[in-house]
């Protein structure tokens, strides 16, 4: 959907808006990307949810890079439901890996989101480093701070369009438009669109506590990526 992820009630929020996290039982969840193919950057992820009673809490690990650049980021939330309005803080470790120069890590705070307006309208929030926290070195250069901006409207039960923004410090606003309709209460098909992309295309499979999602993007000077991705729910006896 063109990563229009912040209005996503979902497992995998636990790597963009925290305040979407969602799950009913314990959930495993696991993403690799091959981010722009000739350029071999790679996007792993592995991820568990675990819902507690009225509150939901999950940890995180990601890795993007290469041998010459890499990043590891381990996330750790808790999220809550206040009548419409469901919200969670995240904590962050960074560790950054730069060749020839080494290692640089750093801790970050978030904090995101959902705000049910209506039955067929919700709003999502997300303010990504709220601190402003730098390396943890000689730098005066704090990391990036993006603030993330979503609405998501359901004209029907099985379609939705979802639109959002991202604005962070140091660069531009970008705009991103996603499309998803469920084919059936086992398939779903999804597009978007965003300024760099010239669309995105992807296919979701459920099949009782396991869902299987294949996605494809194309990017005007960076060029194709790939991904899938698995959740795996605990199957209650």
């Amino acid at each position: 959907m063109a990563a229009t992820s912040i209005l996503l009630n979902d497992e995998y929020a636990i790597f963009n808006n925290p305040g979407a996290v969602k799950a009913e039982d314990l959930t495993f969840i696991a993403a690799y990307n091959t981010q722009y193919l000739d350029l071999g950057l790679n996007d792993a992820r592995v991820g568990l949810v675990v819902p507690l009673a009225n509150i939901t809490t999950g940890i995180g690990v990601l890795y993007f890079g290469d041998d010459l650049f890499n990043q590891i980021r381990v996330s750790a939330l808790i999220a809550d439901e206040f009548g419409f309005a469901r919200v969670a803080m995240r904590g962050n470790y960074h560790q950054f890996y730069v060749q020839n120069y080494g290692y640089k890590s750093a801790l970050t705070l978030d904090i995101g989101g959902v705000f049910s307006l209506s039955e067929q309208l919700s709003l999502a929030m997300v303010f990504q480093n709220i601190t402003r926290s730098k390396l943890i070195s000689e730098t005066d250069n704090p990391l990036n701070s993006v603030v993330q901006l979503g609405l998501s409207y359901h004209p029907i039960k099985k379609f939705r369009i979802d639109a959002q923004i991202d604005k962070s410090i140091e660069e531009s606003l970008t705009f991103r438009l996603g499309l998803e309709y469920m084919a059936t209460d086992l398939i779903a098909i999804r597009t978007g669109f965003s300024p760099a992309s010239l669309a995105a295309l992807g296919l979701g499979f459920k099949w009782k506590k396991i869902t299987l999602d294949i996605a494809g993007q194309y990017h005007q000077q960076l060029g194709y990526s790939g991904i899938i991705s698995l959740k795996i729910s605990r199957v209650k006896k």
